[in-house]
């Protein structure tokens, strides 16, 4: 399995805090923030590593370059960033096996990634969408939603839906089988957010009959896009003996 990991916006909701940094790369409890997801692909069976890069590219490079990593890394550039699936078409010529989608301002607390792993090779779905449960309506709302039927299969995807309809929210650590990666060419630009949307691509798959489950990603997943998402953070690790599971 490949870990794609994006890791090219600025982070244009940062006020002032990424000018001349990538979100990826400012601090947490000591490390940057994309520490986090290399840390737990250490402990994944990953064959290889893509990561896109687009803003500040420079830096992150340099950052994971000083790492040790029990995997090859490819760097690939998205120089104008219009979304998590153009990110992922612009890694397309490399993904020649099944692919394990990361974020890099995720932060994900007491990580089930290597059993939503093993759950995917063992119930074989076409893709698998990482989720939090019970979770508020107002994290859903910054995230997007999910729909199930009553087999647990997922329905319908929806991007920072206005009136979540359950608890399930949506993360950006799923899995998807090589062979429908295909289908990334085929989701429409979303013209009023003027990017190339994961929900789009997932609400595609359904549409084409693929099977898609939801799987629970760990203890608490915090995406970190605005200045009060970085704090809260912090704040948890402060409070907290986070800071003794994350020690290089």
């Amino acid at each position: 399995m490949i870990l794609l990991l994006l890791a090219a916006g600025r982070g244009s909701r940062m006020e002032g805090y990424t000018d001349n940094i990538n979100k990826c790369l400012l601090i947490v409890n000591d490390f940057p923030i994309i520490h986090y997801s290399l840390k737990i692909a250490k402990t994944l069976p990953i064959t290889k590593a893509i990561i896109v890069v687009g803003y500040q590219a420079e830096k992150v490079i340099e950052y994971i370059n000083l790492g040790t990593w029990p995997f090859p890394i490819e760097f690939v550039f998205q120089n104008e960033q219009k979304g998590i699936v153009h990110a992922m078409q612009k890694a397309f010529p490399l993904l020649n096996e099944d692919v394990l989608l990361n974020l890099s301002d995720e932060i994900l607390i007491k990580s089930n990634i290597n059993s939503m792993i093993e759950s995917f090779y063992k119930d074989k779905p076409d893709f698998i969408c990482g989720v939090m449960h019970n979770c508020s309506a107002k994290k859903i709302q910054k995230a997007y939603s999910i729909t199930l039927n009553e087999d647990g299969k997922i329905t319908k995807v929806l991007e920072k839906p206005e009136f979540p309809q359950n608890s399930i929210c949506g993360t950006g650590y799923c899995i998807f089988k090589h062979d429908i990666l295909k289908y990334l060419y085929n989701v429409p630009l979303n013209v009023i957010r003027n990017q190339y949307e994961l929900c789009d691509y997932i609400n595609l798959l359904i549409q084409k009959n693929k099977t898609g489950y939801t799987y629970n990603v760990g203890e608490e997943l915090i995406n970190i896009n605005t200045i009060d998402d970085l704090n809260i953070i912090k704040d948890k690790f402060r409070k907290s003996s986070m800071k003794m599971n994350y020690e290089k």
